[in-house]
C-alpha cells in the first residue's frame, strides 16, 4: 500500500516537471552568452571551420596557469612570514604586486581570442579564449551580432584590436591579425570587415 503510493507520488512529481521544465539540460559554456538556449546537432558542430588561429594563446595559457601557481606560493610564504611575526614589509609588497599582476594578466589573457571558427551555413561565429584560471572557454554568437573592427575606428594591423559585440553584456575581446594566422580569408572577412 505504502509502496503504491509512493511510486504514484513520484509519477505525479515526475508529470508536473516535465510539464513545467523543471528538468532543464545543462547548456553547454559555448552557449552561456546566447539569450536562448539552443539544441546543437553534431552536424552542426563539425561544420564550424577554423578562420583564425593564435599560436601563442597555448604559451598564454602557460603563463597564466603559472601566475597562478606562483601566487599561491607567494600567498603561502606571506602567510607563513605573518604567522612567524618576521620582516612585514617585503613579504606583504611582493604579495601585493603578485597579486596585481595575477589580476592584470588575468584580464588580458580572458579577453584574448585563440580560436576563431565559422559556421557558414547558419552564419555564425564560435570564438574560444582563455578564462582567468587559464582554461578554454568557447562561445557562439551570430555574425550580425559582431561589431566589425573598421567601424569603431579599430586598425586591423594593430598588435590588439578590440572585438566587440551588439549585445553589451557580451564581454569585449581582444584580437591579433599581426600576431595570429588567418585559415580561410574570406570567411574571416565576413566576420571582421574588410583587412
Amino acid at each position: 500500500m505504502l509502496v503504491s503510493r509512493v511510486n504514484s507520488l513520484l509519477a505525479r512529481v515526475h508529470r508536473t516537471a516535465r510539464n513545467q521544465n523543471l528538468f532543464r539540460s545543462v547548456t553547454h559554456t559555448a552557449q552561456r552568452y546566447t539569450s536562448k538556449p539552443t539544441t546543437r546537432t553534431s552536424e552542426e558542430l563539425i561544420n564550424f571551420k577554423p578562420v583564425y588561429k593564435l599560436p601563442y594563446i597555448v604559451h598564454a595559457r602557460v603563463l597564466c596557469k603559472l601566475k597562478l601557481y606562483q601566487t599561491a606560493v607567494v600567498l603561502c610564504l606571506t602567510g607563513a612570514s605573518v604567522a612567524t611575526q618576521a620582516e612585514l614589509f617585503i613579504p606583504l609588497t611582493i604579495c601585493t604586486v603578485s597579486l596585481t599582476m595575477l589580476g592584470i594578466m588575468g584580464e588580458f589573457f580572458r579577453k584574448l581570442i585563440g580560436i576563431m571558427y565559422v559556421n557558414p551555413t547558419t552564419d555564425e561565429v564560435k570564438i574560444a579564449h582563455l578564462n582567468f584560471w587559464g582554461n578554454r572557454k568557447e562561445m557562439i554568437r551570430p555574425i550580425n551580432d559582431i561589431v566589425p573592427p573598421s567601424d569603431i575606428g579599430e586598425n586591423i594591423s594593430d598588435a590588439f584590436v578590440k572585438f566587440t559585440f551588439v549585445e553589451k553584456s557580451t564581454p569585449n575581446l581582444y584580437l591579433s591579425v599581426k600576431y595570429g594566422h588567418i585559415l580561410d580569408k574570406h570567411l574571416f572577412q565576413r566576420v571582421v570587415g574588410e583587412l
